[in-house]
């Protein structure tokens, strides 16, 4: 009877301590710059519902790229794209089956000051302001998704000068910023981060076709040791309830990860 008593002690004494590990897990997460108020939403959703705690780093995806090849301590990476998180499972850092496309972006250009006041306005509408602007304000091409969509839409729109009127932020995030400010005429901003202000912002929806599309991709990071917290937010990403919640923060629905 001791001996039985002593084995379910011994198990019951285990069994807490897998779930004090778990609970005193920091799950890290590295996102792109345009989905960091998206994540903080997600993630007071998840702790409340998870004894996990989740820190969150932001930057353009090129930056978190480099970084996580550095060495930097990432669970999950949340590109804004699909081609840096590739380039992550073929440096053998993660599984292309801990991979999946969480959200797709919607490119906006925004007029903040008085070059253009229209709540709604056409693509015609738009190259006419974007004319009228001495300055547009755009992320850096080479490192931000969003500023290569950007890009693109503007050189399919074959505008005078435009490539003079450039000023180029480091990511998606300060190309906001610069239209806060109004230190830019216009600015190719995520649709996200329009939802967020007050009023009827002067915007023009673009039109997919003027850019690749922005398939923003997950990816899982392989560890020596499993991390049973990160997978659980990993999982939590594909539900429903976070899905709607992308939905609603300004990306298009990924029913395709549904259960």
């Amino acid at each position: 009877m001791k001996r039985v008593d002593a084995i379910l002690l011994f198990f019951l004494f285990s069994l807490s301590c897998q779930n004090l590990s778990l609970s005193n897990e920091k799950v890290v997460i590295a996102t792109a710059s345009n989905f960091l108020e998206t994540l903080v939403t997600l993630k007071k959703d998840f702790e409340s519902n998870h004894d996990i705690e989740i820190e969150i780093r932001s930057a353009s995806s090129g930056i978190l790229y480099a970084q996580i090849l550095r060495g930097i301590k990432v669970d999950i990476f949340l590109s804004a794209d699909e081609e840096r998180a590739d380039m992550i499972i073929e440096k053998k850092l993660a599984r292309a089956s801990d991979s999946f496309i969480y959200a797709v972006g919607k490119l906006a250009l925004w007029f903040p000051g008085s070059v253009c006041q229209l709540s709604t306005m056409s693509k015609e509408t738009a190259q006419e302001c974007l004319i009228q602007s001495k300055r547009i304000g755009i992320a850096n091409e080479k490192i931000a998704p969003y500023g290569r969509a950007a890009k693109e839409t503007l050189d399919s729109l074959s505008l005078p000068r435009a490539d003079q009127k450039l000023i180029r932020a480091e990511n998606i995030g300060q190309t906001f910023a610069l239209g806060v400010s109004q230190n830019v005429d216009a600015a190719f901003v995520a649709m996200s981060q329009l939802k967020k202000l007050k009023g009827s912002p002067s915007y023009w929806l673009v039109d997919s076709s003027s850019h690749a599309a922005i398939n923003q991709k997950a990816v899982l990071l392989s560890q020596k040791k499993a991390h049973e917290g990160a997978k659980q937010f990993f999982d939590y990403l594909k539900s429903e309830d976070a899905q709607r919640r992308i939905s609603a923060a300004g990306y298009h629905y990924q029913k395709a990860y549904l259960p």
